[in-house]
């Protein structure tokens, strides 16, 4: 952790818990109901954990489920030799919903534009795309066009977490608005809906960066409202 409470990791794998899960432990009953299938690259890093993200990806889809896709690009935990970008483009044109922070469409980009970067994903069938980049404006693009959301500010302790924070208030979001995949493309095209599911995203990611810990700063509805109640006052 340095002073402004950004913080960097270490990782002790294999064995990992996630690098036991296989392919053949999914079922096709959990695809019964709609839903969101969410995943992020940490579990492309090692071929068969890769194999399995790809068996609940194609899953998901043959129950036209929505793809979420959070890069999340923790380089070492890839190994030496391995290709994290191409890896990671094999599952870009998979997802309906992706989020990445700037520096990981930097990585991504590997020094092409930005712009041309983004609609190329754009096209690849990708419905909503968010960049983030911590407590500066994120950025949002789909085929209903962009938005630009300023994060509420607040003081931060650990930003461990904030990131998973927010994809899971989007998630959370999502599930509460959508009942099929059909009516994401609708969702998207009401602006306000989209702008206010952000904002409750980028809420539950400010207050795991205020908050020290992984699990113990990631909120509860009870706990997110009380605590900006508290920090308008």
């Amino acid at each position: 952790m340095d002073d402004a409470g950004e913080r960097s990791f270490e990782f002790y794998r294999p064995p990992a818990a996630d690098l036991c899960f296989s392919a053949e432990h999914f079922s096709n009953d959990w695809f019964n109901d709609f839903g969101i299938f969410h995943f992020c690259s940490n579990s492309l890093t090692e071929p068969a954990i890769a194999k399995s993200t790809q068996k609940g990806i194609t899953l998901a889809k043959d129950n036209n489920w929505l793809i979420s896709f959070d890069v999340n690009l923790r380089t070492n935990l890839w190994a030496k030799g391995t290709q994290p970008r191409e890896t990671i483009k094999q599952f870009i044109i998979q997802a309906d919903v992706i989020k990445v922070a700037i520096e990981e469409l930097d990585f991504i980009a590997n020094g092409e534009d930005h712009r041309a970067i983004i609609h190329a994903i754009l096209d690849t069938g990708c419905q909503l795309l968010i960049v983030t980049d911590g407590p500066k404006i994120l950025n949002l693009y789909s085929q209903s066009g962009e938005q630009s959301i300023q994060p509420v500010k607040v003081k931060a302790v650990d930003s461990t977490a904030a990131g998973d924070a927010f994809v899971g208030g989007l998630i959370f979001q999502l599930s509460k608005q959508l009942h099929s995949k059909g009516a994401f493309k609708q969702w998207l095209s009401q602006h306000d809906k989209v702008n206010n599911a952000l904002l409750f995203a980028s809420h539950c990611g400010a207050y795991a960066a205020a908050h020290a810990g992984a699990f113990p700063s990631l909120p509860t509805q009870h706990t997110l409202q009380n605590y900006f109640e508290e920090t308008a006052k």
